[in-house]
């Protein structure tokens, strides 16, 4: 007999809890110790003391990165070997519950996940609480399920399948209310997002913020860490190098502080042309998200994924018939 939705809800929950702790106990391993190891042999050799620590983080975050893209999977679907704690990934679902191959995938836009403060120049932006939980009820009612940004650009590479419905959750900026407010319900239903973190945001006091603490809160909950450039600006009214250091030096700074793959980048305010793009691929990102309307997947590219914007005033039923218009 098939299983009720609570059922369902329990049995993504309690995959994500196992999926969590054998990725906890697998990072344990030996990658870290084998290439501090290399990073000081190499600091040493080049005479580089006073440097040796910042070898050891580039050294950590190029072998997170490879390890991660190229480790096979176990028979849940998660990365063998000590790359399963730095890489989060869903279980892989048998055929029979699995999406078609080559088909689109909504990806929902989502900012603080809480009331807007008083004399908020963009309250739409900010989702409370309630209409939250609300919105994310209908879209499992729907018969939706969440996946990362990693799973969906390997299952359009035809690398891994995805459940049937797959929706991405992403967040952009970086909130304290993604902890408070967004982490318990997705955990309810062993549902990852998509954090897009902006570098200054670590920084930020108050709500429109998010400590280191509270990122890593989000990565042990299986979530995936994409990158939003270091400090929000319009990147393309920026010279070369003020695009490398918003957008190179913010993967750099993000894999240096967490360790984990950041392959996904997000423009500010949706804001790109060609140069911009070519310089978000050449600091090895794999994909990059938009706020152009519709559905992610064969309609953009990789570097121009659309999404469906979530709006503090849309209710479960509207964010539902949005991505339903959309085509999804």
């Amino acid at each position: 007999m098939e299983p009720d939705r609570d059922e369902r809800r329990a049995l993504r929950r309690d995959e994500a809890r196992r999926r969590v702790v054998r990725q906890r106990r697998l990072a344990a391993g030996g990658l870290v110790a084998v290439v501090a190891a290399l990073a000081v042999v190499t600091a040493l050799a080049l005479g580089g003391g006073d440097d040796l620590q910042s070898t050891f983080d580039l050294e950590t975050a190029a072998a997170t990165d490879t390890v991660a893209e190229t480790a096979p999977s176990d028979a849940a679907g998660a990365p063998a070997g000590p790359a399963a704690g730095l890489a989060a990934r869903a279980p892989e679902p048998p055929p029979g519950q699995s999406e078609r191959p080559g088909q689109p995938i909504p990806i929902l836009m989502y900012h603080a996940t809480e009331a807007p403060p008083a004399g908020s120049p963009y309250p739409e932006l900010w989702v409370a609480p309630d209409r939250f939980a609300e919105q994310l009820q209908a879209l499992e009612d729907a018969g939706y399920t969440a996946i990362t940004m990693r799973d969906a650009e390997d299952y359009w590479a035809g690398r891994r399948r995805v459940p049937a419905k797959p929706i991405v959750l992403t967040f952009d900026d970086g909130y304290r209310s993604h902890v408070d407010h967004a982490l318990p319900e997705l955990e309810r239903r062993g549902w990852p997002g998509v954090l897009y973190l902006e570098v200054a945001a670590l920084q930020k006091e108050g709500a429109e913020g998010i400590p280191e603490a509270q990122v890593r809160q989000l990565l042990d909950a299986g979530w995936e860490l994409g990158a939003h450039t270091v400090t929000h600006p319009d990147l393309t009214t920026l010279d070369a190098s003020g695009r490398t250091e918003e957008i190179a030096g913010s993967r750099r700074a993000l894999r240096r502080r967490f360790g984990v793959p950041v392959t996904a980048f997000c423009y500010p305010a949706g804001r790109f042309d060609d140069t911009v793009i070519a310089a978000v691929e050449e600091a090895g990102f794999k994909s990059a998200t938009t706020v152009e309307p519709g559905l992610a997947g064969p309609g953009d590219t990789p570097f121009t994924r659309h999404r469906v914007r979530v709006n503090g005033s849309h209710s479960g039923a509207e964010v539902v018939a949005a991505i339903r218009a959309a085509g999804g």
